[in-house]
């Protein structure tokens, strides 16, 4: 019998526990911080592969392969603009690729005590463990405020399933842009055009839907605004390098938990 894997899913965040990780060349908008807690893993990028791993820091949209079939991993993913990620930047530096060193031993503790009692509460007290020894949360990126307003814009839209009906252009005269600028400015603030975005809200929408509302793919891709299905799980394996079936297909595997904002 295998042992459960556990996935936690935020708005501004994922965490991951498991083994048997292989995640094809991608990238996304999330960082990824990845630690080990056994055999060490592998990263492939374009400037080669980085070996005996145990604890990196990936920066938001930079491509790599995750090759770690046979370690126990720790995969957290953080929005850019979130206090954590803005933190851990702040601290680690801006380099796309960051090798960091083990975490401290309260790390440890925590983890022990999330995998005896799995719940959003645990995970979410396991991430602050997890970061407090590398960065100060009260560290901050200052955001232009209409780049702020947009994407706050944009979450509400698809969080009400109509994803379908997003228009930049129609979005523009109330952050008082123009469309040009406002495409323009938001790849500077956010290191991606709109449209990819965009793909990243109708994705992170879709994955809500499946778990939490236990909708089929077909349905959960119709609701979050993709064309049918196979075009939801090609968009999930270009972000992840992983086929949403790895997480969703079976429960006894992965235990998946949909969490609240803490």
């Amino acid at each position: 019998m295998r042992a459960a894997n556990f996935l936690f899913i935020w708005e501004s965040r994922i965490l991951f526990l498991g083994a048997g990780l292989k995640a094809e060349s991608h990238s996304h908008y999330n960082a990824s911080f990845l630690v080990s807690t056994g055999e060490p893993f592998e990263i492939e990028t374009e400037n080669g592969r980085l070996k005996g791993l145990r604890c990196v820091l990936i920066a938001p949209n930079v491509y790599h392969e995750l090759l770690a079939e046979k370690s126990q991993m720790i995969v957290l993913q953080l929005d850019p603009l979130s206090a954590e990620y803005l933190a851990l930047a702040t601290a680690l530096g801006p380099e796309p690729i960051i090798v960091v060193d083990d975490p401290g031993p309260g790390f440890a503790r925590a983890l022990g005590v999330l995998r005896d009692e799995p719940s959003c509460d645990k995970a979410a007290g396991f991430v602050k463990s997890l970061l407090s020894d590398l960065a100060d949360y009260r560290s901050t990126r200052t955001v232009d405020p209409r780049i702020q307003r947009l994407v706050a814009l944009l979450k509400e839209r698809i969080s009400d399933r109509t994803s379908e009906q997003v228009s930049v252009l129609s979005l523009a005269p109330q952050v008082n842009l123009s469309p040009d600028r406002l495409m323009h400015l938001f790849k500077e603030e956010m290191g991606l055009p709109i449209r990819r975005y965009l793909l990243w809200l109708r994705l992170s929408r879709a994955v809500v839907l499946l778990q939490k509302d236990g909708m089929s793919l077909t349905e959960a891709a119709h609701a979050a605004g993709f064309a049918d299905s196979a075009h939801l799980s090609r968009t999930f394996k270009e972000m992840f390098g992983i086929k949403p079936s790895f997480f969703f297909s079976d429960d006894r595997f992965i235990q998946v938990h949909q969490c609240e904002v803490w």
